[in-house]
């Protein structure tokens, strides 16, 4: 980021001009708001403003960002978004870092008044961003999804909660001075408001990985913490949460809405998901989409749907009838697709007889059909073989035209779908199109190879191969109403051709021109596999953004809105990345390549069956992902994914070995990320040495370059310790040292890479400081980058690793930071958790290196809760009496604040879960409940033991945890 004083008046006044864009609400000015995406322009104001540090002017630009920030937010409808809940994460989490940020130190109390107005605008933006927001974490190391989010969940929850504490602290304070001033508690009271509502917010739309955290403050020894904590569970019950996602088939459920989505249908019979789709998934994964979109339609009986869309979109691109379906459109791979499920049993049963009689019967053994004069053979006599190939033609077709009764009713939905679609815009010969189509993709390709389509147990003799070629030549012509013209050798028989243009016309139209009613066709395909669901959800979450594109610039979508987006968006950020798919290269999956003995070993023990495997491979230190500018497969090898000690050295080699093995009999590369490796990722020698005999001879040869990211001291000095075993490796051509993102891509394309997020976040909004001196027994020149959660410590002077000059790059997480000094201002110290010695620098600009390391490290204190409170598993059907107990539990406290707090929480609870208690309770704010209520608690206690007996168990079963944990 460019700091000047010329930037930083261009970006306040973007932003003042952004504002009054947005706040502009007359008639049309939402017309043009969503021709663009805005998020790019948003996330570049606040990189820009993040560093403008904390002087009065640089509060106050942040203060109207937020702002802008809410503003955009209340205008979401008519703005468009391509990734809008990886944008509104990464927004909480820039406009998170800004609350709190300096409040506390300031002394003169202007700032102090300015710094609580930017902690109110960050929050207001904050809770319009929460809104309805699954959190979404970056790729976590080595941790399952649902621990990510927890993780990030208890992050924001701990520095909400910090911040309402710092509010009562503030109100404390000013209470005791006596000089207590209106507008401040004002200012607090509607601040603690809005830190409640985000609460609120983020929990309401991650109850899954929330609710079980953050049950426990509702007996939090701080009787505040626990009034706050019902105020929000009451806020979520009124906003009317689904507690359903707490249940153990939430996976299965959000597949299935998914399914639903893009299955879903307009008014008009358009279906928006499925064909932003069509419109933007590379064509490599057209066959694989074709798959994926004619189960999912056919198991919800909407295939004529989706085959009227497609074809209608086929047709209208098409120049003349004769280009229709010829080429290797989207289109063309359904329509084939459907031929070959729904058509495979009709062919055997159709050609199968005919075939065997032509290959076996002693009438036909010694027949040839060549009638090209140029092949023929000596002995043979043209007309004659022109006799014969007329001969079988004439069974074969008059087989086919009889056969109408037996054709498969899904088929006759395709082909009528076909018709209609087309004699809408050639309504001369619409029937023609359906002919060609169906003998081009259909019946031809079976006849030609009745082995390959697997009507055949083996290949016919080459003579009969030519005789069927021939054939389906003349069904083709006869299908395409044409005579031959270009080939002589096949012009006698157009008097054939001709003579069956009705027949051919009669069963066209005997086949096309009624459609089935969906319960005559038998859905084969109604059970979904998982593997077709789990595409889906790769396709879909691969191609987000493009789709987001496609339908905000695709102007007749206005029909049809930005629902159906939003839900998309929102359902793959509950569900999160998909799982690395390798290529499928299936030529070499269906070779066994022999195998070491230690596969063998592995294999006879069943170690791929053991849970200990499972949970290995689950850590993704080792998978394929991309293929690299060569067209080699790429493989990446997260180093520090791997725990020495906590990990079973043979199984990660038995992991490498299996997930390698379909590729290492051809060239490929790897990846090696040594991002943040220390002793505790180490190979140990014995098991370093092992790695270097389990693989067959071929699989060291095949590998073509090996890309070393992120190298840093520490592996430095391992190199050099292992230096024997390590000499093979010694100047190597193929070891490639990568010190950024963009040098990888002279090797690999950009959207091939895929290292961890984790990795490449810490190139994001990065502090560089150059020119630094790193003190030691020799003083070596680095730059310092302080990232948002680390410090990277870069050579800027290269060293020798395995015989090559390399920059190490040595990062330290906010985490591993234990202290921070600053020596003078010319140099500092750096002391790091688990490294004896502190780490000194020296540097022109000290302060503000230390500054920002401190400002990191604080942000994470902030967000570290005291202890990780865990509650057992919560099911839906617990959430009634789990709550209760935390109702009646405090309502019979000593604080007035709680008791209320308490109270609207039992009110919230009648009403959601329709409780009946006899006599209504009224919902309050500021009503005072006494303290002597023992027997209002005794007696709804009773009256809903009585009413609502099911209730009975998960009461008392929180009634013990929670008492235990509860002060008296």
């Amino acid at each position: 980021v460019l700091l000047t004083d010329t930037n930083t008046q261009f970006v306040e006044q973007t932003i003042a001009i952004m504002k009054n864009l947005l706040d502009n609400h007359t008639e049309g000015s939402s017309e043009h708001l969503g021709q663009a995406s805005i998020e790019t322009m948003m996330l570049n104001l606040v990189r820009y403003v993040r560093v403008l540090g904390n002087m009065v002017h640089a509060i106050q630009i942040k203060t109207k960002l937020c702002q802008l920030v809410e503003v955009m937010m209340a205008r979401r409808d008519d703005l468009s978004f391509c990734q809008e809940m990886k944008f509104r994460n990464k927004m909480v989490e820039y406009l998170t870092d800004w609350v709190m940020g300096t409040s506390n130190q300031a002394a003169d109390d202007d700032v102090k008044c300015l710094t609580r107005d930017l902690d109110q605008a960050s929050m207001e933006a904050v809770v319009s961003l929460l809104a309805g927001l699954p959190l979404q974490p970056e790729e976590g190391d080595g941790v399952e999804l649902m621990e990510a989010k927890s993780q990030l969940f208890l992050k924001y929850f701990t520095l909400f909660m910090n911040l309402l504490n710092d509010c009562s602290e503030v109100e404390d304070e000013s209470a005791q001075t006596g000089g207590r001033k209106r507008g401040m508690s004002r200012r607090l009271a509607s601040l603690r408001h809005c830190t409640v509502l985000a609460m609120s917010n983020l929990l309401n739309a991650n109850v899954d990985s929330g609710l079980m955290h953050s049950i426990g403050l509702g007996y939090h020894k701080d009787l505040q913490t626990r009034a706050t904590f019902m105020e929000v569970l009451t806020k979520i019950l009124q906003q009317g949460t689904e507690f359903d996602t707490l249940a153990e088939t939430v996976l299965a459920d959000r597949f299935e809405r998914l399914v639903e989505l893009v299955t879903m249908m307009g008014d008009q019979g358009e279906l928006p998901i499925a064909m932003a789709l069509a419109n933007v998934v590379p064509c490599s994964q057209w066959d694989e989409l074709a798959r994926v979109l004619v189960t999912l339609f056919d198991s919800r009986h909407l295939l004529y749907q989706l085959l009227w869309n497609m074809f209608s979109k086929e047709v209208e691109l098409a120049d003349s009838m004769q280009t229709l379906f010829r080429g290797n459109s989207l289109a063309s791979k359904i329509m084939t697709f459907c031929f070959k499920v729904y058509g495979a049993t009709y062919l055997q049963k159709l050609l199968d007889p005919l075939l065997r009689i032509v290959i076996t019967s002693s009438d036909w053994q010694h027949v040839s059909f060549e009638v090209d004069p140029t092949r023929l053979e000596p002995s043979e006599s043209l007309e004659e073989n022109q006799r014969n190939l007329l001969q079988m033609t004439e069974k074969f077709f008059h087989a086919i035209i009889s056969s109408s009764s037996e054709f498969p009713p899904q088929l006759r939905s395709v082909c009528h779908c076909l018709y209609q679609v087309v004699s809408q815009r050639f309504p001369q010969n619409s029937i023609g199109a359906v002919g060609s189509a169906m003998f081009l993709r259909f019946i031809n390709p079976a006849i030609v190879s009745p082995y390959e389509a697997g009507i055949l147990d083996k290949k016919p003799p080459p003579r009969i191969e030519r005789g069927l070629k021939l054939m389906s030549k003349i069904l083709q012509s006869i299908a395409n109403h044409v005579l031959f013209t270009k080939e002589e050798h096949m012009r006698p028989f157009n008097d054939f051709v001709k003579s069956n243009f009705d027949a051919a016309r009669r069963f066209f139209l005997d086949i096309a021109s009624d459609c089935p009613t969906s319960d005559a066709v038998n859905h084969s395909l109604s059970f979904i596999s998982d593997g077709n669901v789990l595409a889906l959800h790769r396709l879909l979450w691969n191609n987000q953004e493009k789709i987001g594109q496609y339908l905000s610039s695709n102007r007749d979508h206005k029909a049809v809105g930005r629902r159906p987006f939003d839900k998309m968006a929102t359902l793959l950020a509950y569900l999160g990345p998909p799982e690395h798919k390798p290529v499928a290269d299936t030529h070499w999956s269906s070779l066994n390549l022999t195998s070491s003995k230690f596969e063998e070993f592995m294999t006879r023990h069943q170690v791929h069956e053991k849970e200990e495997f499972k949970a290995l491979k689950t850590l993704s230190i080792f998978y394929q992902a991309g293929t690299s500018k060569a067209g080699n497969p790429i493989f990446y090898y997260v180093a520090r994914r791997f725990k020495t000690g906590q990990i079973n050295g043979d199984l990660l080699i038995y992991h490498v070995l299996l997930t390698l093995k379909p590729y290492y009999a051809k060239p490929y590369e790897i990846v090696v990320d040594l991002t943040h490796t220390g002793p505790s990722n180490r190979f140990k020698t014995d098991f370093l040495s092992k790695w270097f005999v389990v693989f067959p001879g071929f699989a060291y040869d095949n590998v073509s370059a090996v890309y070393i990211y992120n190298c840093n001291s520490w592996v430095r000095e391992y190199t050099k310790y292992h230096e024997r075993l390590l000499t093979g490796l010694k100047g190597s051509k193929r070891l490639v040292f990568i010190d950024c993102p963009g040098k990888l891509a002279e090797h690999i394309e950009h959207e091939q890479q895929k290292l961890p997020a984790a990795t490449l976040a810490l190139e994001e909004d990065l502090k560089v400081f150059h020119n630094a001196l790193k003190l030691a027994h020799k003083d070596t020149k680095v730059s310092i980058k302080v990232g948002s959660t680390a410090v990277q410590v870069t050579s800027a002077e290269r060293t020798k690793v395995l015989g090559q000059s390399v920059f190490l790059n040595d990062i330290y997480y906010a985490s591993e930071i234990e202290e921070i000094c600053l020596v003078d201002e010319n140099q500092f110290t750096l002391t790091i958790a688990n490294q004896g010695t502190p780490l000194t620098f020296m540097h022109q600009e000290c302060e503000a290196i230390v500054q920002s390391i401190i400002h990191i490290r604080t942000r994470w204190e902030l967000s570290q809760p005291d202890s990780i409170p865990q509650h057992t598993k919560i099911r839906p059907k617990d959430v009634p009496g789990t709550l209760l107990n935390i109702a009646l539990l405090n309502l019979g406290s000593s604080d007035p604040s709680l008791r209320s707090a308490a109270y609207n929480l039992l009110c919230a609870l009648t009403c959601t879960f329709n409780l009946k208690i006899e006599g209504q309770l009224l919902e309050t704010s500021g009503l005072c409940i006494p303290a002597n209520n023992t027997l209002f608690i005794v007696s709804i206690s009773k009256t809903l033991a009585a009413n609502e007996p099911h209730l009975t168990l998960e009461f008392l079963e929180e009634c013990i945890s929670g008492f235990s944990k509860s002060s008296k």
